[in-house]
């Protein structure tokens, strides 16, 4: 019903205002003293039919044909596309293959903790994910889990890992945690003020009753509201004031626990990551660390996002993480035994107790 309004309406006015004009022309041929009046009613008709006719180009391409996706979620067809393309395992995790506690028999399984660029946000394929990529290749060798759960922070990948030793009795040989620069957000006041305005102000605007009854309108509206509201150097001042001061402190804590909760059972943990800011949790700790994004120098911007309104690695970007991060983690994906070290579990299970309505446990 909603589409049939969003297309008929418009058509239905276009054709009102296209019999309008043609009767003004005839009024205007039969009495010349009515041309005055005729000529510029005849100009505002025509712009008025052609802008409802492209109204209703727009209406149908965004209503029927387009796919795309933003970097929020916040869309219909946002939510159009997961409906399509977004398919989850038996663990509930998006993925072309269930998983199992226990890897098979002489397999090394490796598994990646992350967030939405992790789970392949804006990737119609879930195989051209890196993580999906990186199994491909070493399918023989190694049994690969993709734990990317999107707005995860630190402490959401955190208590899900936790939840997966003490619940299924989960056994890993490498962990690599995908960490983003934003995964410090739930901590810092400052960007959940900034960001949280921003987004009130954009779910604002697609409540009017016209923006929610029109995929051209709220598409259009709400990529420029995203253009103009969560431009790149803004966010980059507040990420950076949020790695500067207490915040800092609190995520270099928590950063430091999912090594703990490795450790705790017998499993290697390394970070691959384009935030510069834990460069230096990397090296106080002694954990392996890389930047994965050093090829995008190399790059045109426009080819590594999925699009202007969606900055999630493209299908091309994974790709090349694929690469990058395969060859990384090549050295530390091996097959135990490696020793518990059980007094590290005691730690991560008194701060997951204290931050329980946090993580949402």
């Amino acid at each position: 019903m909603e589409a049939s309004l969003a297309l008929l309406l418009p058509i239905a006015f276009a054709l009102v205002g296209a019999f309008a004009i043609f009767a003004l022309f005839a009024l205007q041929r039969r009495a010349k003293r009515s041309r005055r009046l005729a000529l510029p009613l005849i100009a505002i008709l025509s712009a008025l039919v052609f802008s409802l006719l492209a109204f209703t180009c727009g209406e149908f391409y965004y209503r029927f044909l387009y796919e795309g996706t933003d970097s929020f979620a916040v869309t219909t067809t946002q939510q159009e596309w997961n409906t399509r393309y977004w398919r989850v395992n038996n663990w509930g995790l998006r993925d072309n293959v269930d998983y199992a506690p226990v890897p098979p028999v002489g397999k090394v399984r490796v598994t990646f903790l992350g967030d939405s660029s992790l789970a392949g946000a804006g990737v119609a394929d879930v195989a051209a994910r890196y993580a999906n990529r990186i199994r491909a290749t070493h399918n023989d060798r190694w049994d690969v889990h993709v734990l990317g759960v999107p707005a995860s922070s630190t402490g959401n990948e955190l208590a899900l890992l936790a939840k997966l030793f003490q619940e299924r009795q989960y056994q890993t040989d490498l962990v690599v945690l995908d960490y983003d620069c934003n995964d410090i957000e739930d901590l810092s006041a400052d960007f959940k003020n900034w960001a949280g305005e921003r987004l009130q102000t954009i779910e604002r605007m697609r409540n009017n009753f016209l923006v929610r009854h029109s995929r051209f309108l709220e598409i259009v509206l709400t990529r420029n509201l995203f253009s103009a509201l969560f431009n790149v150097d803004d966010y980059n001042r507040v990420i950076e004031g949020a790695y500067g001061g207490a915040d800092w402190s609190q995520q270099e804590y928590r950063l430091d626990l999912p090594r703990r909760l490795c450790a705790s059972h017998g499993a290697t943990f390394v970070i691959v990551s384009g935030c510069r800011y834990i460069e230096r949790y990397g090296r106080s700790a002694n954990v392996p660390l890389l930047n994965p994004w050093d090829f995008s120098k190399d790059y045109d911007e426009a080819t590594l996002i999925v699009s202007p309104s969606d900055r999630h690695p493209s299908a091309f970007a994974h790709g090349l993480l694929a690469e990058t991060i395969g060859r990384f983690i090549e050295p530390y994906a091996v097959q135990g035994p490696r020793t518990p070290v059980e007094a590290e579990l005691s730690t991560v299970l008194e701060y997951l107790k204290a931050h329980s309505a946090e993580q949402g446990s």
